[in-house]
Protein backbone atom coordinates (compact mmCIF):
# COMPACT_ATOMS: atom_id res chain seq x y z
CA UNK A 1 0.00 0.00 0.00
CA UNK A 2 1.42 3.44 -1.10
CA UNK A 3 2.16 6.21 1.67
CA UNK A 4 -0.39 8.57 1.75
CA UNK A 5 -0.58 12.59 1.25
CA UNK A 6 -2.42 12.72 4.11
CA UNK A 7 0.48 10.89 6.53
CA UNK A 8 0.56 12.59 9.88
CA UNK A 9 3.89 12.90 10.36
CA UNK A 10 6.76 14.68 12.53
CA UNK A 11 7.99 17.74 11.61
CA UNK A 12 4.62 19.57 10.57
CA UNK A 13 3.02 22.36 12.42
CA UNK A 14 0.10 19.76 13.43
CA UNK A 15 2.32 17.44 14.78
CA UNK A 16 4.77 19.95 16.59
CA UNK A 17 1.44 20.96 18.34
CA UNK A 18 0.72 17.18 20.08
CA UNK A 19 4.67 16.74 20.30
CA UNK A 20 6.11 19.00 23.14
CA UNK A 21 9.51 19.70 23.67
CA UNK A 22 10.63 18.53 26.97
CA UNK A 23 12.81 20.43 29.28
CA UNK A 24 15.29 19.12 32.03
CA UNK A 25 13.72 19.92 35.08
CA UNK A 26 17.40 20.72 36.25
CA UNK A 27 20.18 23.06 34.83
CA UNK A 28 23.68 21.32 33.67
CA UNK A 29 26.08 23.76 35.71
CA UNK A 30 28.49 24.91 33.44
CA UNK A 31 30.86 26.27 35.54
CA UNK A 32 32.38 23.28 38.12
CA UNK A 33 35.74 24.34 39.67
CA UNK A 34 37.34 23.37 43.10
CA UNK A 35 39.84 25.82 44.79
CA UNK A 36 43.17 24.43 44.36
CA UNK A 37 45.59 27.13 45.82
CA UNK A 38 44.45 28.06 49.07
CA UNK A 39 45.06 25.13 50.56
CA UNK A 40 48.44 25.05 49.66
CA UNK A 41 49.54 28.46 51.59
CA UNK A 42 48.70 29.54 55.47
CA UNK A 43 45.31 30.14 55.90
CA UNK A 44 44.95 33.10 58.62
CA UNK A 45 41.72 33.60 59.92
CA UNK A 46 42.45 35.85 62.47
CA UNK A 47 41.21 38.72 60.48
CA UNK A 48 38.31 37.39 60.12
CA UNK A 49 35.55 39.74 60.95
CA UNK A 50 37.22 41.99 62.85
CA UNK A 51 38.26 45.32 62.49
CA UNK A 52 41.48 46.23 60.22
CA UNK A 53 42.13 46.88 56.57
CA UNK A 54 46.00 45.78 56.54
CA UNK A 55 47.59 43.18 58.56
CA UNK A 56 51.41 42.82 58.36
CA UNK A 57 53.27 39.86 58.42
CA UNK A 58 56.88 40.44 60.51
CA UNK A 59 59.40 38.78 58.73
CA UNK A 60 63.32 38.47 60.59
CA UNK A 61 66.79 38.18 58.83
CA UNK A 62 69.47 35.71 59.42
CA UNK A 63 71.67 35.76 62.58
CA UNK A 64 74.28 33.08 63.43
CA UNK A 65 76.34 31.09 65.85
CA UNK A 66 79.66 31.00 66.05
CA UNK A 67 83.27 30.10 67.27
CA UNK A 68 83.98 32.22 70.37
CA UNK A 69 87.86 33.63 70.99
CA UNK A 70 88.86 33.52 74.89
CA UNK A 71 89.73 36.71 75.86
CA UNK A 72 87.72 38.48 73.39
CA UNK A 73 83.97 39.63 73.67
CA UNK A 74 81.48 38.24 72.05
CA UNK A 75 80.62 40.01 68.87
CA UNK A 76 77.62 41.64 68.16
CA UNK A 77 75.66 41.23 64.64
CA UNK A 78 72.70 43.59 63.86
CA UNK A 79 69.10 42.35 63.68
CA UNK A 80 67.41 43.60 61.03
CA UNK A 81 63.43 43.12 60.00
CA UNK A 82 60.65 43.17 57.14
CA UNK A 83 57.31 43.12 56.38
CA UNK A 84 54.68 41.52 53.70
CA UNK A 85 51.42 43.75 54.04
CA UNK A 86 47.88 41.86 53.29
CA UNK A 87 45.81 44.10 51.86
CA UNK A 88 42.13 43.45 52.07
CA UNK A 89 39.39 43.46 48.58
CA UNK A 90 35.87 42.26 47.98
CA UNK A 91 34.75 40.46 45.17
CA UNK A 92 31.25 39.50 44.00
CA UNK A 93 28.76 39.76 41.48
CA UNK A 94 24.83 40.13 41.13
CA UNK A 95 21.92 38.85 38.22
CA UNK A 96 18.42 40.17 38.34
CA UNK A 97 15.26 38.60 37.46
CA UNK A 98 12.36 39.83 36.67
CA UNK A 99 8.98 39.22 39.07
CA UNK A 100 6.77 36.93 36.46
CA UNK A 101 10.13 35.35 34.69
CA UNK A 102 10.42 33.98 38.39
CA UNK A 103 6.60 33.03 38.48
CA UNK A 104 7.04 31.46 35.05
CA UNK A 105 10.56 29.80 35.25
CA UNK A 106 11.97 26.64 36.49
CA UNK A 107 12.33 26.14 39.99
CA UNK A 108 16.21 25.14 39.10
CA UNK A 109 17.00 28.40 38.46
CA UNK A 110 17.99 30.30 41.79
CA UNK A 111 19.79 26.82 42.52
CA UNK A 112 21.65 27.54 38.99
CA UNK A 113 22.51 31.46 40.03
CA UNK A 114 23.62 30.04 43.99
CA UNK A 115 25.88 27.46 42.57
CA UNK A 116 26.99 29.97 40.26
CA UNK A 117 27.92 32.35 42.49
CA UNK A 118 29.57 29.82 44.79
CA UNK A 119 31.75 28.37 41.60
CA UNK A 120 32.99 31.48 40.53
CA UNK A 121 34.29 32.96 43.45
CA UNK A 122 35.96 29.57 43.76
CA UNK A 123 37.54 30.29 40.48
CA UNK A 124 38.10 33.83 41.42
CA UNK A 125 40.05 33.07 44.89
CA UNK A 126 42.41 30.77 42.40
CA UNK A 127 42.82 32.94 40.10
CA UNK A 128 43.64 36.15 42.52
CA UNK A 129 46.23 34.01 44.73
CA UNK A 130 48.00 32.72 41.19
CA UNK A 131 48.52 36.67 40.26
CA UNK A 132 50.21 36.89 42.84
CA UNK A 133 52.14 33.98 43.02
CA UNK A 134 53.57 35.38 39.21
CA UNK A 135 54.72 38.12 40.94
CA UNK A 136 57.44 36.22 42.69
CA UNK A 137 61.03 37.48 42.71
CA UNK A 138 62.41 34.20 43.16
CA UNK A 139 64.75 33.06 39.79
CA UNK A 140 62.22 30.90 37.67
CA UNK A 141 62.95 27.59 35.86
CA UNK A 142 62.77 25.92 32.36
CA UNK A 143 63.05 22.74 32.07
CA UNK A 144 66.27 21.03 30.84
CA UNK A 145 68.17 24.86 31.50
CA UNK A 146 66.49 26.27 28.53
CA UNK A 147 65.67 29.72 28.39
CA UNK A 148 62.79 32.16 27.09
CA UNK A 149 64.66 31.81 23.75
CA UNK A 150 65.73 28.62 23.44
CA UNK A 151 63.31 26.57 24.76
CA UNK A 152 61.80 24.12 22.12
CA UNK A 153 58.72 21.78 21.46
CA UNK A 154 60.36 19.18 23.21
CA UNK A 155 61.14 20.54 26.85
CA UNK A 156 57.87 19.06 28.71
CA UNK A 157 57.86 18.85 31.89
CA UNK A 158 59.41 15.58 33.52
CA UNK A 159 59.96 14.06 36.76
CA UNK A 160 63.69 14.73 36.51
CA UNK A 161 62.82 18.50 36.60
CA UNK A 162 60.77 18.61 39.70
CA UNK A 163 63.43 16.42 41.56
CA UNK A 164 66.68 18.82 40.41
CA UNK A 165 63.78 22.21 41.43
CA UNK A 166 63.10 20.18 44.76
CA UNK A 167 66.76 19.80 45.34
CA UNK A 168 67.44 23.72 44.42
CA UNK A 169 64.82 24.95 46.74
CA UNK A 170 65.99 23.13 49.33
CA UNK A 171 69.33 24.96 48.99
CA UNK A 172 66.83 28.68 49.98
CA UNK A 173 64.99 29.57 52.51
CA UNK A 174 62.15 27.52 50.88
CA UNK A 175 62.85 24.40 52.50
CA UNK A 176 62.42 22.11 49.36
CA UNK A 177 59.41 21.88 47.28
CA UNK A 178 56.19 20.35 48.76
CA UNK A 179 54.26 21.08 45.76
CA UNK A 180 53.56 21.90 42.52
CA UNK A 181 50.63 23.05 40.70
CA UNK A 182 50.98 22.31 37.04
CA UNK A 183 48.69 23.04 33.54
CA UNK A 184 46.70 19.92 32.63
CA UNK A 185 48.99 20.13 29.12
CA UNK A 186 51.70 19.98 31.45
CA UNK A 187 50.19 17.02 33.22
CA UNK A 188 50.04 15.00 30.31
CA UNK A 189 53.88 14.34 29.97
CA UNK A 190 54.10 14.16 33.66
CA UNK A 191 51.45 11.20 33.94
CA UNK A 192 53.64 9.52 31.51
CA UNK A 193 56.39 9.21 32.93
CA UNK A 194 57.82 6.15 34.84
CA UNK A 195 58.95 7.94 37.84
CA UNK A 196 55.17 9.75 38.17
CA UNK A 197 53.00 7.98 40.81
CA UNK A 198 49.63 8.56 39.74
CA UNK A 199 47.07 8.48 42.67
CA UNK A 200 44.73 6.71 40.67
CA UNK A 201 46.17 3.80 39.36
CA UNK A 202 48.68 3.82 43.00
CA UNK A 203 46.62 0.77 44.90
CA UNK A 204 47.85 2.43 47.99
CA UNK A 205 46.02 5.38 47.32
CA UNK A 206 43.59 4.48 44.92
CA UNK A 207 40.08 5.62 46.74
CA UNK A 208 41.57 7.18 48.82
CA UNK A 209 40.12 11.45 49.18
CA UNK A 210 42.90 13.57 48.03
CA UNK A 211 43.73 17.34 48.55
CA UNK A 212 41.19 19.26 45.79
CA UNK A 213 43.25 18.99 42.40
CA UNK A 214 45.86 16.30 43.53
CA UNK A 215 46.41 14.41 41.29
CA UNK A 216 49.81 12.22 41.88
CA UNK A 217 53.33 12.89 43.42
CA UNK A 218 56.55 12.60 41.52
CA UNK A 219 58.58 9.25 42.58
CA UNK A 220 58.99 9.03 46.58
CA UNK A 221 60.23 12.67 46.68
CA UNK A 222 57.38 14.16 48.48
CA UNK A 223 56.33 16.66 46.02
CA UNK A 224 52.91 16.71 45.31
CA UNK A 225 51.43 17.60 41.78
CA UNK A 226 47.82 19.61 41.45
CA UNK A 227 46.55 20.55 38.65
CA UNK A 228 44.66 24.25 37.74
CA UNK A 229 42.93 25.86 34.81
CA UNK A 230 44.90 28.98 36.49
CA UNK A 231 48.29 28.35 34.91
CA UNK A 232 48.93 30.77 32.50
CA UNK A 233 50.50 30.20 28.93
CA UNK A 234 52.59 32.57 26.94
CA UNK A 235 54.68 32.29 23.76
CA UNK A 236 58.35 31.97 23.56
CA UNK A 237 60.33 30.96 20.79
CA UNK A 238 57.45 30.43 18.72
CA UNK A 239 56.23 27.83 20.87
CA UNK A 240 53.31 27.70 23.58
CA UNK A 241 54.42 26.93 26.86
CA UNK A 242 52.80 27.26 30.84
CA UNK A 243 53.98 28.12 33.76
CA UNK A 244 53.76 25.78 36.48
CA UNK A 245 53.99 27.08 39.86
CA UNK A 246 56.09 25.18 42.76
CA UNK A 247 55.86 25.98 46.04
CA UNK A 248 57.75 25.75 48.70
CA UNK A 249 57.55 24.46 52.28
CA UNK A 250 58.52 27.68 54.15
CA UNK A 251 55.43 29.56 53.88
CA UNK A 252 55.14 30.47 50.58
CA UNK A 253 52.17 32.97 50.60
CA UNK A 254 48.96 33.80 52.77
CA UNK A 255 45.17 33.08 52.49
CA UNK A 256 43.44 35.73 54.67
CA UNK A 257 39.88 35.76 54.55
CA UNK A 258 38.04 39.29 55.93
CA UNK A 259 34.54 38.15 55.17
CA UNK A 260 33.13 34.96 54.57
CA UNK A 261 30.87 33.97 51.09
CA UNK A 262 27.39 35.68 51.73
CA UNK A 263 24.81 35.61 49.05
CA UNK A 264 21.59 37.83 49.72
CA UNK A 265 18.00 38.51 47.95
CA UNK A 266 16.23 41.72 47.02
CA UNK A 267 13.54 42.84 45.88
CA UNK A 268 13.31 46.19 44.65
CA UNK A 269 10.24 48.70 44.31
CA UNK A 270 7.17 47.24 43.90
CA UNK A 271 6.58 49.16 40.70
CA UNK A 272 9.86 47.76 39.59
CA UNK A 273 8.85 43.90 39.95
CA UNK A 274 12.20 42.84 39.76
CA UNK A 275 14.98 40.58 42.73
CA UNK A 276 18.08 41.21 43.09
CA UNK A 277 20.44 38.52 43.26
CA UNK A 278 23.92 39.24 45.07
CA UNK A 279 27.06 37.64 46.38
CA UNK A 280 30.38 38.85 47.84
CA UNK A 281 33.25 38.38 50.25
CA UNK A 282 36.66 39.91 51.21
CA UNK A 283 39.54 38.51 51.55
CA UNK A 284 43.59 39.50 51.26
CA UNK A 285 46.56 37.16 49.50
CA UNK A 286 50.39 38.06 49.85
CA UNK A 287 53.69 36.09 49.46
CA UNK A 288 55.49 35.42 52.29
CA UNK A 289 58.67 34.06 51.35
CA UNK A 290 59.61 34.80 47.98
CA UNK A 291 62.33 31.35 47.42
CA UNK A 292 58.90 29.54 48.13
CA UNK A 293 57.06 30.70 45.32
CA UNK A 294 59.11 29.41 41.61
CA UNK A 295 57.39 29.82 38.30
CA UNK A 296 58.83 26.24 36.21
CA UNK A 297 58.38 27.34 32.07
CA UNK A 298 57.89 24.11 30.10
CA UNK A 299 56.49 22.84 26.77
CA UNK A 300 52.83 22.03 26.64
CA UNK A 301 53.80 17.87 26.01
CA UNK A 302 50.17 17.46 24.78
Amino acid sequence: MAISANIFKPGTTEANAVSPIIWSPEIIKTIYEQAVFPQLGKIDTRQLGVPGRQYNYTLDSAIETGILTPGVATPVQSLSFSNESVVFYSYGGAVQIDEQQMAQELTSVLDSVNSGAYNSAIVNRDDVISTELYNTTATGVYVNGKASGTIVAADVLDTKTIVKLDTEMMQTQAGGCKAIVIHPKQAYSLRTDANFIDYSKNPVTAGTILRTGEIGSVGYQGVAVFVSNQITSATENSITVYKAIALGRNNPFVFMPKKNMQFYVEKETERERAYTFSWNEIFGTKILVNDSVVVVTSATGY
